[in-house]
């Protein structure tokens, strides 16, 4: 977008984001789950603006750094109670330039369409991949829009990966998952597939936030759930796929 930077954004709306903000819901929320998300830390936020997030993680305890591509947000965090507690680099957040690794590196809201391309965004994926802390578990995620009918590659692909994980958009029942379970049995691939959805049944209303807990698919218990079943896959190694990854898909 000719004439639109990284750094653009910010600095045209730094005097009034706090106020665009300041009613926003889910605030709270976001900071629980990133908390839980993150353990021990440290912790790095893409986009830390002027400190929305950060400043409440870094009131929990958890080292926090930032990067963002516009003075005039990260002059507006500076100024708040804590914010010289929050190590900020001024750049652009697809190169994810620091020299640190972190339990947890997250990017909220809509920040990331500040990388107005696909291949910023690709580019700063890869950089975070970087910039992980090591836990002993690979991750690759698969777009699932291409699933039905299941490809010969996604075939292949599972076969490399002790387990295959996928979240699906409603529930469980006669979705992806069902579908690539099936393909990797005719197959002859014996990686297990685990799916996590809603189970069929009427439930109350309530928020969306309130409903996936009352159900345990929160962040925090996919996470839960994954690490469990790659615990239990670490007692019983497969020499001819890789031990420590996962093959994930969000439909």
């Amino acid at each position: 977008m000719e004439g639109y930077g990284p750094q653009t954004y910010g600095e045209r709306a730094a005097d009034r984001y706090d106020e665009w903000h300041r009613d926003l819901p889910g605030l709270d929320d976001c900071v629980e789950c990133l908390a839980e998300l993150a353990g021990p830390g440290p912790v790095l936020e893409l986009g830390v603006g002027t400190g929305r997030v950060a400043l409440p993680l870094v009131q929990r305890g958890l080292g926090v750094d930032g990067i963002d591509a516009s003075p005039a947000m990260l002059a507006k965090l500076r100024a708040k109670p804590g914010g010289d507690r929050v190590r900020v680099t001024v750049g652009d957040m697809a190169e994810v330039g620091v020299d640190a690794s972190y339990s947890l590196v997250f990017v909220v809201f809509n920040t990331l369409f500040a990388l107005v391309s696909q291949d910023e965004q690709v580019r700063c994926f890869a950089n975070v991949a970087g910039r992980l802390a090591e836990h002993g578990c690979g991750v690759t995620v698969v777009d699932p829009r291409w699933v039905r009918p299941v490809p010969v590659e996604l075939v292949g692909l599972a076969a490399e990966h002790r387990l295959v994980v996928v979240v699906e958009d409603g529930v469980r029942a006669g979705g992806v998952g069902s579908a690539v379970a099936q393909k990797l049995r005719d197959a002859g691939v014996e990686t297990p597939v685990r799916e996590i959805g809603v189970e069929p049944g009427w439930y109350p209303h309530g928020s969306r936030n309130e409903i996936l807990a009352d159900l345990g698919l929160t962040a925090q218990d996919v996470a839960r759930q994954v690490t469990g079943w790659v615990s239990i896959l670490d007692d019983t190694p497969n020499p001819a796929s890789n031990p420590a990854s996962i093959m994930t898909s969000r439909s």
